[in-house]
């Protein structure tokens, strides 16, 4: 299973509040209305007679759960709902078999709450990537493997919702070098799962209209000094980025000029860029290894 970002956003919200924020919630935790509007951002048309579900989670306790209904112009309204510092405070519907949800901030957007629903299509052509690095991030030579992670922003540019179709082919499907192993797998959307596909992986995730992160690392073996392999873009990338530490490796490719050294808290990294890569493109790398 790909795994929940929700606890990692708790902490992360949590340890953001100042020490006189804290003080003030905690001094006061008023009882308070969340209401806001359901629409389908396809059609502009509001959701009515739906069921809203709010969840209120805190570290270490169980979940609190209300439900409210959309009325006949879209809107709902939950009452008498405590404000907790601690808490993360979001919304869930289901509408044509996809869940959305929203994490809002329960001060400040508690009165003009928009959850939006999109119609649904099969139809990958408007699912990209915007942004790719390929980071070449460690090198066993007892073991003969090299450690690879790739990030991605995929972005969906329509407004309706991707869903994956009835056939094999019909799947959002990422390829992996040959040999590939020890596949990790982290997405922040909702409800995604994974399954390992001849050449790569397929993504098992409604995606909605927008950009939505996706990181993956593996494994692959080598022999010898060096080794080298093919990746196919399936979905193009507008940015990428291969990125190893400094003195590592080295990489050629079909398509990136010579590299540049960037410094991140003190380590150096080699970095080559390319732009507009087309969908189906492939990319060819060779990697010497420093040995």
């Amino acid at each position: 299973m790909v795994k929940s970002l929700k606890i990692t956003i708790l902490i992360i919200i949590i340890l953001s509040i100042s020490i006189g924020e804290k003080e003030s919630l905690l001094a006061d935790t008023p009882l308070e209305e969340i209401k806001g509007i359901v629409v389908n951002d396809t059609t502009g048309q509001p959701i009515t007679a739906t069921t809203i579900t709010l969840y209120i989670e805190q570290l270490n306790k169980d979940s609190e759960v209300f439900y409210a209904t959309t009325d006949n112009i879209g809107s709902f309204i939950f009452e008498n709902i405590e404000i907790k510092e601690d808490a993360l405070y979001w919304l869930s519907i289901f509408y044509q078999g996809i869940g959305y949800t929203e994490l809002f901030d329960v001060v400040s957007d508690n009165k003009n709450l928009v959850l939006k629903v999109y119609d649904t299509t099969t139809s990958d052509e408007a699912i990209s990537i915007y942004n790719s690095s390929i980071l070449f991030s460690d090198v066993d030579h007892l073991n003969r493997e090299l450690s690879i992670i790739e990030m991605i922003t995929l972005q969906n540019t329509s407004n309706l919702t991707y869903v994956q179709g009835s056939g094999p082919m019909d799947l959002l499907r990422f390829g992996l070098p040959e040999g590939a192993i020890d596949l990790i797998i982290d997405t922040e959307i909702a409800n995604a799962d994974w399954v390992q596909i001849d050449k790569g992986f397929a993504l098992l995730a409604s995606v909605k209209p927008g950009k939505h992160e996706l990181l993956y690392a593996y494994k692959i073996p080598y022999s010898g000094s060096s080794t080298s392999f093919v990746k196919n873009w399936r979905y193009g990338s507008n940015n990428l980025r291969i990125v190893a530490p400094e003195n590592l490796l080295q990489i050629k490719t079909n398509i990136t000029g010579d590299f540049e050294l960037l410094n991140l808290e003190g380590m150096n990294y080699e970095v080559q860029e390319a732009k507009d890569i087309k969908r189906m493109e492939k990319i060819h790398l060779e990697i010497e290894l420093n040995i």
